[in-house]
């Protein structure tokens, strides 16, 4: 143990230290520089070997350039460059781009420097860092550059640069006062990034038991005037509000701010987070001017009764008439103040009349997730980044023509984005799914495609083609779940205990209590301790010892199943404690699965068929004529009106035949079919004859090519279709090849010292008693790094460990 925790911090120290000796780089280094040089954006040096100086907070190339004459360029084939404080820790941040260009972040160096990711020769490298955050001190810059294997130069001459704050800077702050005026005539471009963070982890508290409901919902945002508010902390949420709030529903928000569309400038539509992706990234753009200089934005997070983060009328104009170059929010969560559940599993519980918009804190409600005594400190659920891309120079209008000129082209900002490019155009909405669940909350979703995929694949269009809203379930409450029953709602699951054995296997529990003490357990179908199998922290073969360098984490929970109805599989993982050893370490298991099996697909459809036949007709919110026919529930007849293409509900079919078959009562019930629904290996694909004409397959078009299948090298994309109408009365039947594959190739993977293969098993213990020694092997290939000679490789073909057999005893 003492060994191990020696281990641990010797890590910790070389990961903390910041060298700028190339890896690759061979021998003692040169004297002098040899021409190379440092330069930073377009700064004139000073004779003390310095720059202007940097601005807090803003971005500059950084580049290593060789020297030039009329005829020649120098080359260079590898580079180190590292940032860091006089004090010797890292300043600023090096902005890199995974998998592209010339620079990584740098592995000797990892928190302050970048180097190169390929040894081809190069004449001279460039990267984007942003400055340190600070009110004083100095930068030093370092570079070491890489002639070829033996020569190389580092630190000396220009190869070294000092750069500190530049002379008067006076940081501005914006003041978000929304009364305040703004003097900036040039409008500006902005970057919106949203960030997430809740997780079990960061709030684990009561998180929500159905994690796959977890999400943050599509967000709504605007650039606008002071006469416009989304929500502000104090104010009464509006129905578009309360709206948002409750489902994630944008609509009648949307419709609100354009009813105002003179104070809104652009209005924002961001795709959400979704359960797997909730601590995942979404980003979005809008445009900022004289009049219009306030930005708010909110998203529901949930399961949740009216929960939020966001920000109110955030102001970018800064006092001396630029605009602000990036600004950074931790999200808290908000109560918009209409529905007055406590916990995230909360049934419906309106709140009449609605109460002011107010912040979240520790010492509300004791059924609160956020609820502590210990602490006032909230973690923050989410982080959104406003960055300013571009400033566009304009002179300043009167408040009127900014006002007129909004009016005319309030949008959202996907859509003027997109308005001019014909190869983006995408299909209307489809119809919006059935709710997830039968009682308590779920998730409904719709899709649209794009017009032409194979062109909108070309161009890099990148619009939301599904959408996700929170649906409440016919029935408010599950008597027989824990999820959303107040009377029997529970709190979060204690952590595992420890494993009942050190090697081998053995068994781990965990409980958890109900949120109210008094409620007796009789009284609920709810299990309040839980059992799993583990394997001990020595491995699984107690006749093995463990090699330290391979310790995992313990299990991770089970995922949700894969598939909502019928047969699906599930997966847990675990991960290395020091993942450098990875390859050292890879006989160890690091994902587990295993099949599940939900209701079955067909019962699902039945059960839903009632709330689809009960819902009213709509029309929609569109200008297209489509006859559809409708269930009628208060004459139980099928009827036909017109659909404008948008919007509107399930409650709509293309033939009378189908509208009878899912909804009245004896009509064939046992082939109906409901709309947006392939169950092939429910209803057969083929198999149907009802008496009728034949019905031919038809299929939907190709989806676009997917990305390749590797990022370097050879690999494979592919693309899928899906059965659009399965065939009837011996119609001409569907193609069995729904995926199509194509060969993809990219760049070179860049060239290795080595590469190993996969070890083979342990041998057999070397003795049948006692301490014995186990071996394994495997095939290490050489490889070659451009033009250079044979790297040296390091890695081991044979590998050896302690086996230990007891030996019997003998009276």
């Amino acid at each position: 143990m003492r060994l191990l925790i020696i281990l641990i911090n010797t890590l910790l120290t070389l990961a903390d230290k910041c060298t700028i000796r190339p890896y690759e780089a061979k021998g003692p280094k040169r004297s002098g520089n040899n021409g190379y040089a440092i330069e930073v954006d377009a700064a004139t040096t000073r004779s003390d070997n310095g720059s202007t100086g940097f601005i807090p907070g803003e971005t500059y190339k950084i580049s290593i350039r060789g020297w030039r004459t009329k005829f020649t360029v120098q080359t260079f084939r590898g580079f180190v460059l590292s940032a860091l404080f006089e004090d010797g820790k890292p300043a600023g941040k090096f902005e890199v781009v995974r998998g592209r260009g010339d620079a990584r972040t740098s592995p000797g160096c990892r928190k302050g420097g970048v180097s190169h990711s390929n040894l081809r020769p190069k004449t001279s490298v460039h990267t984007i860092w942003k400055a340190p955050d600070v009110s004083t001190g100095c930068v030093i810059l370092r570079a070491s550059v890489i002639e070829s294997k033996y020569v190389w130069y580092s630190e000396e001459g220009d190869l070294t640069k000092k750069f500190c704050i530049q002379d008067g800077y006076q940081k501005v702050v914006p003041v978000d006062d929304p009364n305040m005026e703004c003097c900036a005539c040039d409008q500006a471009k902005y970057e919106l990034e949203f960030i997430g963070l809740w997780s079990k982890e960061t709030h684990p508290k009561d998180f929500p038991t159905l994690e796959h409901l977890t999400h943050f919902t599509d967000m709504l945002g605007a650039s606008h005037s002071r006469n416009y508010s989304l929500w502000e902390i104090g104010g009464i949420s509006t129905d578009g509000m309360k709206e948002i709030a409750e489902w994630g529903n944008t609509f009648k928000a949307e419709a609100e701010a354009k009813e105002k569309a003179a104070e809104v400038r652009t209005l924002m539509k961001v795709k959400g987070l979704w359960y797997p992706e909730v601590q995942g990234r979404t980003k979005s753009s809008f445009v900022v001017n004289k009049y219009h200089h306030l930005a708010s934005l909110a998203t529901m997070f949930g399961p949740s009764p009216d929960w939020c983060v966001g920000i109110s009328s955030v102001n970018l104009c800064l006092p001396d008439c630029s605009w602000v170059a990036e600004r950074t929010f931790d999200l808290l969560p908000f109560d918009a103040g209409t529905d007055s559940g406590p916990t995230y599993m909360s049934p419906n519980s309106p709140q009449e009349p609605r109460v002011p918009i107010r912040w979240i804190t520790t010492k509300d409600d004791p059924l609160s997730p956020f609820y502590s005594t210990e602490t006032d400190v909230i973690p923050p659920l989410a982080k959104l980044i406003l960055k300013r891309t571009e400033v566009i120079p304009m002179r300043c209008l009167a408040d009127d023509e900014y006002q007129r000129e909004a009016f005319n082209s309030t949008n959202t900002s996907e859509d003027e984005e997109y308005k001019d490019r014909r190869e983006c155009l995408m299909s209307n909405w489809g119809s919006w799914s059935l709710c997830s669940a039968t009682c308590g909350k779920g998730i409904r979703m719709r899709s649209r495609v794009f017009v032409f995929p194979i062109k909108a694949q070309m161009f890099n269009c990148h619009r939301q083609t599904t959408e996700r809203q929170f649906c409440n379930a016919k029935i408010n409450e599950c008597e027989d779940s824990e999820a959303f029953n107040s009377k029997c709602a529970v709190g979060s699951w204690e952590p595992w205990s420890e494993c009942s054995v050190t090697c081998g296997h053995g068994t781990r529990t965990r409980t958890r209590a109900f949120l109210n003490p008094k409620q007796q357990e009789s009284e609920c179908n709810v299990d309040l301790i839980r059992k799993d199998i583990c394997v001990g922290e020595s491995g699984d073969d107690c006749s093995v010892t463990p090699d330290p360098l391979c310790k995992t984490t313990s299990w991770s929970e089970w995922s949700p199943c894969s598939a909502s109805c019928d047969d699906g599989v599930r997966v847990r993982t675990r991960l290395f404690f020091f993942a450098e050893h990875e390859q050292r370490c890879s006989h160890i298991t690091l994902q587990e699965k295993d099949s599940c099996i939900l209701q079955s697909c067909r019962r699902f459809i039945e059960q839903n068929s009632e709330e689809i036949c009960q819902e009213p007709k709509e029309e929609g919110q569109c200008g297209g004529t489509f006859p559809r026919y409708w269930y009628n529930h208060e004459k139980q007849k099928c009827e036909r009106f017109v659909y404008t293409g948008c919007k509107g509900n399930r409650n709509q079919f293309e033939t009378e035949d189908e509208c009878k078959r899912v909804c009245v009562p004896g009509y064939e019930i046992e082939k109906s079919s409901v709309p947006n629904h392939q169950l092939i290996d429910e209803f057969g694909a083929g198999e149907v004859n009802d008496g009728g004409d034949p019905v031919p397959c038809e299929m939907n078009e190709w989806t676009p090519w997917g990305q390749c299948s590797v990022t370097c090298g050879r690999g494979k994309k592919t693309r899928t279709r899906q059965i659009k109408t399965f065939p009837r009365n011996g119609g001409t039947p569907c193609p069995e090849h729904l995926i199509q594959e194509l060969r993809c190739e990219l760049r070179p993977c860049p060239s290795t010292k080595c590469r190993a293969g996969s070890w083979s098993r342990w041998s057999r213990c070397s003795v049948t008693c006692g301490e014995g020694v186990q071996t394994r092997r495997r095939r290490v290939q050489k490889g070659r790094n451009g033009d250079w000679e044979e790297e040296e490789c390091k890695e081991k073909e044979t590998e050896e460990r302690i086996c230990r057999i007891p030996c019997p005893r003998f009276p």
